[in-house]
């Protein structure tokens, strides 16, 4: 789906910023992008509320970080740097838990295949 620019005035600087954020990679351009939009006043604790609930925080987070670290309040990005740990910590536990299933599984010769979270997370990042 492409935005058109009259569509792009009409959204929040906040939600501007964190679909930029939220990507695996970002381009110089968007990096730019982003540069120019923390120059403006961003109410920061909707950024942090919408990326908790579109559950891109660790992104927003990792493109912050490298891209305008000073440009965030500490104390803002502080909160992202710990809530990512905590969201990798999360993921590194699961996949802990998913390993050992499948070594069940495969001791007893059932087959299973893996769907979802980290298998899925790790094709899709």
């Amino acid at each position: 789906m492409t935005i058109s620019a009259a569509q792009t005035t009409q959204i929040s600087r906040e939600v501007k910023l964190l679909l930029h954020c939220a990507r695996v990679t970002v381009d110089p351009d968007r990096g730019e992008q982003i540069q120019r939009l923390v120059q403006h006043e961003i109410d920061w604790p909707q950024v942090v509320v919408l990326s908790y609930g579109h559950m891109v925080m660790p992104l927003l987070c990792r493109h912050l970080s490298t891209i305008c670290p000073d440009a965030v309040p500490p104390a803002t990005l502080e909160y992202l740097r710990k809530s990512a740990e905590g969201t990798a910590r999360e993921v590194l536990h699961g996949a802990a838990e998913l390993s050992k299933l499948l070594g069940l599984l495969n001791t007893e010769q059932i087959p299973a295949a893996v769907l979802k979270g980290p298998a899925a997370g790790q094709i899709a990042y």
